[in-house]
């Protein structure tokens, strides 16, 4: 068996799927068809960048064959036609009909984000996963930076409020797509996309690492 090693784990292309879908209310209920199709339908929407393909609205649009999906996903029509309905009726897709036998335009509705309370997730195991995630990145000791993080637990729920700032995240969220907007990544290979926007990401949310937009900088140095 062919194994992976620390420097190689970004070699691959990948399609991102939002956590949304396994974690809000509202579309944890989606059949993994349909959680993986919007994610190809995501990744789909570099080519339209590309393409410019807008409508008079501004509104980005994208071609995706149902027969094409099939043949990614090696299934047959009726489940691919299902998943389809379960996106529209969650409001995560709509189709646009052009006639004359031409594939549909989709349209890609955004995920709602959910407030959640703090005694919602767990709260222990999200801390615990990032730090141990951020610990290979930046080539630190991941055992003791466990066993540290562990020690702290307590000390991270005295300083904890009953709810988190979503506010907060939806604008970091925001000033990461902004960063890579400006980092014109339609312009590179698919692959090189990926590589660089996973590079963007460990840096945005690292703790040692920091970018941030140009208009946000200040006389603070990361």
């Amino acid at each position: 068996m062919n194994l992976y090693k620390i420097n190689e784990t970004l070699q691959h292309s990948y399609y991102q799927m939002p956590q949304e879908l396994f974690c809000n209310e509202k579309y944890k209920k989606l059949s993994i068809e349909a959680k993986v199709i919007y994610a190809f339908l995501l990744n789909r929407m570099n080519l339209s960048r590309m393409n410019k393909w807008i409508n008079d609205k501004g509104e980005i649009y994208l071609i995706y064959t149902r027969k094409e999906i099939q043949s990614k996903l090696n299934l047959s029509d009726k489940p691919v036609t299902r998943a389809f309905k379960e996106l529209r009726e969650a409001k995560l897709i709509k189709e646009e009909k052009q006639g004359f036998g031409k594939p549909n335009l989709i349209y890609i509705g955004k995920i709602e984000q959910e407030e959640l309370q703090i005694n919602d997730i767990d709260t222990e195991n999200v801390l615990a996963d990032n730090q141990i995630k951020e610990d290979y990145y930046i080539g630190e000791n991941t055992i003791q930076e466990t066993e540290n993080l562990r020690v702290n637990k307590k000390d991270n729920k005295k300083h904890k409020n009953n709810n988190i700032d979503v506010s907060q995240s939806k604008r970091e969220t925001k000033n990461l797509e902004d960063i890579k907007q400006k980092c014109e990544l339609y312009l590179f290979k698919e692959n090189q996309r990926n590589i660089i926007e996973n590079a963007l990401d460990i840096m945005f949310y690292s703790n040692n690492l920091k970018i941030v937009p140009k208009n946000q900088l200040k006389a603070s140095i990361y």
